[in-house]
């Protein structure tokens, strides 16, 4: 049961009916984890069992961090829950990925036995994972509710793909028995929700075609197809990735929760490390503060060079986390690359550009191309299924024949045609950029405009119901 699924709205609207019909704030808890644990049941099966070690064990060390006094005692004990709560993760995302490369490294043609990867396992982690480095710096007190804490790290909205919420912004949100239906936060959230939607069904879905035939098999495709079908990936990740977490917040606030926001606008980032400031900002913001941070202050004397390692070593935590394959360790040591020769030389640009008296409009512009441009090359290695497809993709690009006369050869485009209406789908996610960076947002239009829009979103979604009898499933559930 996807998010997207309109299964998923019954459960969902079921859940909220119940949580308001219940009085107290147990019964509301209660009956919100066993929802929680239900949704996620319908999904990974037995692999529930994953997700009820995390908790245990997250909840445990919080307790035992709480009892232990010395400083030695307490590192030991995060140092063994940290380990045993990497466990499954490690087990069952790179344990075939390490055995692969032994094999590889020593001749073996033993076949590497690939284990089944529970939905969401690397949000849950990073999650109770997070909520322990925040109990052993003393920056929260350890939770000592456990109905509470299961709820946090099962909440069913994001357990399967986020955001990855913080114990010190979530948990204290965990008191249900004054809460009280809103009308005002239910619109709100149903907002949110049908725009998740629509980017996931329309938007998504509609670009997830393409994206696929090119990448299954990129020489049967010509240059210029190449470079659409990966301008099509970039906003069809967005869409799904960003869809999804609007359902998510959308779903939480009908419970009266706030829930990090994921996405800013990412694809209008003028450098970067901006753009990692905009896109999925939950696991980020994550990486920032539990690893970056932490390793920088520790090599703050070493200069540039302790800033350059900290950063280098952080993308590669990051590309990693995505997924066990080289293409994932490429990622995160491309945008390494990246995020540290754009902080390095960043004041020297800016310095150039107004040596030369370049406007700031041309500068914004050019930097928000490149950034897009430099973002989505990066891209290749990530959704390739293998690097010599990504090396073909590279090649093709790169090359000559992508300025050749395939535009108006339109037997060229057997997949792609640039007058196809997805090029709709493309504006369509541009314009929700674009217009509210404008300060045009459609709460602030009149009704009968909110109406319209509205009535055409839930049209559209209802066609994306109907048109995809089984619609593909997020992206981010894989991780």
């Amino acid at each position: 049961m996807s998010l997207s699924d309109p299964k998923y709205l019954v459960f969902l609207a079921a859940t909220v009916l119940v949580f308001y019909l219940l009085r107290g704030h147990w019964p509301r808890a209660a009956m919100l984890l066993g929802a929680s644990y239900g949704f996620y049941f319908n999904l990974s099966g037995y692999y529930e069992f994953v997700l009820f070690f995390v908790t245990a064990v997250a909840y445990t060390g919080g307790l035992l961090l709480s009892w232990s006094a010395q400083a030695h005692q307490r590192g030991m004990v995060f140092a063994a829950c940290s380990v045993v709560l990497l466990a499954p993760l490690i087990v069952f995302k790179y344990l075939g990925f390490i055995f692969g490369i032994v094999s590889t490294a020593v001749g073996s043609t033993t076949p590497v036995l690939m284990l089944a990867l529970p939905i969401g396992i690397s949000f849950f982690t990073f999650a109770a994972l997070g909520y322990l480095i925040d109990v052993y710096l003393e920056v929260i007190e350890p939770e000592r509710r456990p109905i509470e804490f299961a709820l946090y790290v099962a909440f069913f909205p994001l357990v399967t793909a986020g955001p990855i919420e913080r114990g010190g912004h979530f948990l204290p949100q965990f008191d249900f028995g004054l809460q009280r239906f809103s009308s005002d936060r239910a619109i709100a959230a149903c907002r949110l929700i049908i725009l998740g939607l629509f980017l996931k069904l329309f938007c998504a879905d509609t670009l997830v075609t393409p994206v696929n035939a090119i990448f299954a098999d990129p020489a049967h495709f010509v240059a210029l197809e190449k470079l659409f079908g990966l301008i099509y990936f970039m906003f069809y990740i967005y869409s799904d990735f960003a869809g999804y977490s609007l359902i998510a917040i959308g779903s939480g606030l009908l419970f009266g929760l706030e829930v990090l926001p994921n996405f800013r606008q990412p694809f209008l980032s003028t450098t970067v490390p901006e753009f990692w400031r905009n896109w999925h900002m939950s696991l980020s913001n994550w990486v920032r503060d539990y690893l970056f941070t932490p390793l920088h202050m520790h090599w703050r004397r070493n200069g540039n060079l302790g800033l350059v390692a900290a950063l280098m070593i952080s993308f590669l935590v990051l590309g990693i986390w995505h997924g066990a394959g080289w293409g994932f360790v490429l990622f995160g040591l491309m945008h390494g690359l990246l995020v540290t020769g754009s902080t390095l030389t960043l004041k020297y640009r800016d310095a150039l550009a107004s040596w030369v008296g370049t406007p700031q409009l041309i500068v914004r512009a050019s930097r928000i191309v490149s950034t897009f441009l430099l973002v989505m090359l990066t891209f290749v290695v990530y959704r390739a299924n293998s690097m010599h497809d990504a090396m073909l993709i590279y090649s093709d690009i790169f090359s000559n024949n992508v300025f050749r006369n395939h535009f108006y050869d339109h037997d060229a485009f057997n997949v792609i045609d640039i007058k196809s209406p997805t090029w709709l789908v493309v504006g369509a996610v541009i314009a929700s950029y674009v217009l509210p960076s404008r300060g045009v947002f459609l709460e602030k239009q009149p009704i009968v405009v909110q109406m319209f829009a509205y009535n055409v979103g839930a049209a559209l979604v209802l066609y994306g119901w109907v048109a995809h009898t089984a619609a593909p499933p997020f992206l981010y559930y894989r991780f």
